[in-house]
């Protein structure tokens, strides 16, 4: 089934009680799967997203617990209106339509306003049969030399990424890592919206979407994957990997950061942007490479033994 066909299925289940609701555009982000606006009965709005295959459907329909989970403990996520299935087996969710705008620059007041979300993450445990560190120890079992069919285009900087993620890495079993916090699994700049109409320098978060990852786990997790947005300034850069440095042993975020930042590379290497050409992908993918490289370096020196940290918590 294309992606259209879907989106109209899903619709078409959706509306099988009369509600009514009319397919709109498709909003900013969503490069996966996409999120598109659906337009209801007096004016009403929200946001439809629909399941690309059987098993990431069968992820969706088991995060809308969750999700309800971490929305009575205060967490600022969208309500999800409906969950159901198409008629071929393709799972969709409508949520609460919620304005603001994703960040494009993380500055301080946004590292800030982002570091506060994810301390909310601590101890909601949402879904424990769902969590991300045993996915991630089966991930370091498999061992990090398989991430060089994606970096051996950076030239040294590949192989300078891997070593440092190596490095980053070689702890992770001598520690314990918490599993009662909430993991979001792709706490990315877009995936947040904010809004900045208020007192200058003030961000206020109006919205974490994309959560269908969701589980439990470690939030160092997403200090992690905060880190790789493309555009964060020094002094950001540096209060998010204290505030990841503290929310677990940082042998823990460490080891988190190792594997998100060779997993992106990876996954740009394997699926193309929306309107990337093969040559667009591999330029983009050589740029993360360096910048992950350099990232990486800094990351584990400001987290090597004897340096002065925030303690773990």
């Amino acid at each position: 089934m294309t992606g259209s066909e879907g989106l109209t299925a899903a619709v078409r289940a959706l509306n099988a009680d009369g509600s009514g609701w009319v397919l709109g555009e498709r909003l900013a982000g969503g490069v996966q799967s996409g999120a598109w606006r659906l337009d209801g009965p007096g004016g009403s709005t929200a946001v439809l997203k629909v399941a690309q295959t059987a098993d990431w459907s069968a992820q969706v329909l088991r995060a809308a617990e969750a999700v309800r989970a971490v929305r009575r403990g205060g967490y600022p996520t969208p309500d999800w209106l409906a969950t159901g299935t198409t008629a071929s087996g393709l799972a969709y969710q409508v949520q609460d339509f919620v304005p603001g705008r994703s960040i494009e620059v993380v500055d301080r007041s946004c590292a800030e306003a982002l570091v506060q979300v994810i301390e909310q993450q601590h101890g909601l445990d949402p879904d424990p049969d769902r969590c991300w560190n045993d996915h991630l120890a089966v991930e370091r079992r498999r061992g990090i030399d398989r991430f060089r069919a994606a970096t051996d285009i950076g030239g040294g900087s590949g192989s300078a990424l891997i070593d440092r993620c190596r490095e980053l890495a070689v702890e992770a079993e001598q520690v314990d890592w918490p599993r009662r916090d909430m993991v979001h699994g792709d706490f990315r700049p877009a995936n947040v919206l904010v809004d900045r109409s208020g007192i200058p320098g003030d961000v206020t978060v109006t919205a974490v979407v994309d959560i269908e990852a969701i589980g439990s786990g470690t939030r160092a997790f997403d200090y992690a994957t905060l880190l790789t947005a493309p555009r964060i300034e020094p002094d950001a850069f540096e209060l998010i990997v204290r505030a990841g440095s503290a929310s677990a042993p940082v042998e823990v975020f460490r080891a988190c950061v190792s594997h998100v930042f060779l997993d992106l590379v990876r996954f740009i290497a394997r699926v193309p942007g929306v309107a990337d050409s093969d040559r667009d992908r591999e330029r983009r993918r050589v740029d993360t490479i360096r910048q992950l490289a350099a990232r990486a370096d800094r990351i584990a020196t400001a987290t090597s033994p004897g340096t002065i940290r925030v303690s773990s918590c």
